[in-house]
C-alpha cells in the first residue's frame, strides 16, 4: 500500500475510534474499538498483537496526556508500519517522550526564571525613577 493510501487509511480509524468528536483518542476509545476488523488489521500490520495494543497507545502517546491526537496516532503508525524493526522505533518513542518530558520541566524552570528577571528589572527601573 503507497504511503498517501495508509495516511487515508489511518486518518480513517482516528476518526472511527474518536467517538465523541474530540479529535483526541482516550484510552477507554481505544479499548472499546480493540474488537474493530479494521482496528485489529492495522495491529496485524504493525506487528502488534491486539492484546498489546495498550502498549502500543502508550508508545505513541508522546506527550503523556493520555491521549493521542491525530497526528501522534498517524505518525506514530506509520512509523510503526516502516522497514525498521516494531521494537527499535518504540524505543526511539519511549526516549522522545523521556526527552520532552525533562524538556517541559526545563522550560517551566525558564519561564519561572524569567519572571524574575523582569520582575527585578521593573524594580530597578522604578528605583531609577525614584532616584531622579
Amino acid at each position: 500500500m503507497e504511503d498517501a493510501k495508509k495516511l487515508e487509511t489511518l486518518k480513517n480509524i482516528f476518526f472511527e475510534l474518536d467517538t465523541d468528536g474530540s479529535e483526541t483518542l482516550d484510552l477507554q476509545e481505544f479499548r472499546e474499538y480493540l474488537h474493530n476488523e479494521n482496528v485489529r488489521s492495522l495491529f496485524w500490520a504493525l506487528g502488534v498483537e491486539p492484546r498489546d495494543a495498550i502498549g502500543c497507545f502508550e508508545t505513541l502517546d508522546l506527550d503523556d496526556s493520555r491521549k493521542l491526537d491525530i497526528h501522534e496516532f498517524v505518525m506514530g503508525c506509520m512509523s510503526l508500519l516502516g522497514a525498521a524493526k516494531t521494537i527499535d522505533l518504540a524505543t526511539v518513542m519511549k526516549e522522545n517522550k523521556r526527552m520532552l518530558r525533562r524538556i517541559r520541566a526545563v522550560d517551566g524552570k525558564l519561564v519561572e526564571q524569567l519572571q524574575n528577571v523582569e520582575r527585578a528589572i521593573h524594580q530597578l527601573q522604578a528605583q531609577r525613577l525614584r532616584e531622579k
